[in-house]
């Protein structure tokens, strides 16, 4: 999900449920390799955009899963919505909900997400290279990252004491203060730019999907 701070590399997702049972949902990276043909072009007389959708990406219900054997690695009309879908409201979703989060605290998405994840975490500190992999980010990226909070006084950098080569970021108490204002901000935007626009019913087999691609192994580097 690239998020809108230029230095801070895509906004990196996690859904973390608190003990309360509410989540902090940010963003998320999800690859899904095709696996299924497409059907020929001129199948899909009916464009996404005609049907009231998205330009660019067929109707699901245009064409039918039959007919001529399409180029090996193709999509389908329904897999494309299904996949372009994705991708353009997770675009859509984190841009939104970025510029809500600069607006509202001065933040951007990803700087709250790693606000998050420290706030998370024994003593409110992390290792810089345990916080990248929770954020999805290089340690480069994250490296900058945390340079800006440090400057906004949000975390603070400390050295390992075992480990001379070893990095912390810890969270600061105004940090803590930023991130306890931002967070029903955030969570009241998840609700009303996602979670209130889908079924129940929906919202559950949203949640089904990703388990099921999560515990597939998606997006993780593939073994010879």
């Amino acid at each position: 999900a690239a998020g809108s701070d230029p230095g801070d590399g895509a906004t990196e997702g996690i859904e973390d449920g608190g003990d309360d049972g509410s989540g902090d949902a940010i963003g998320a990276h999800i690859t899904v390799a095709p696996r299924r043909p497409r059907l020929p072009a001129e199948a899909a007389t009916t464009t996404f955009r005609e049907a009231g959708g998205c330009s660019g990406y067929p109707s699901p219900m245009a064409t039918q899963r039959s007919g001529p054997t399409p180029p090996t690695g193709d999509l389908d009309a329904t897999e494309m919505v299904a996949w372009g879908g994705l991708l353009r409201t997770h675009a859509a979703l984190v841009r939104a909900l970025d510029d809500e989060m600069q607006a509202s605290h001065g933040i951007s998405l990803t700087q709250y997400e790693v606000l998050l994840l420290l706030s998370r975490s024994d003593d409110g500190a992390l290792r810089m290279n345990e916080l990248a992999d929770g954020a999805l980010l290089s340690l480069s990226g994250l490296s900058r990252l945390v340079d800006r909070l440090v400057n906004l006084g949000l975390v603070e950098r400390a050295q390992c004491p075992t480990d001379r080569r070893g990095a912390f970021a810890v969270i600061t108490p105004t940090g803590r203060d930023r991130f306890a204002a931002a967070r029903p901000v955030h969570l009241d935007a998840v609700r009303r730019q996602f979670i209130d626009r889908l079924s129940p019913d929906a919202v559950s087999a949203l949640a089904a999907a990703w388990t099921t691609l999560g515990a597939s192994g998606c997006g993780e580097p593939e073994g010879d």
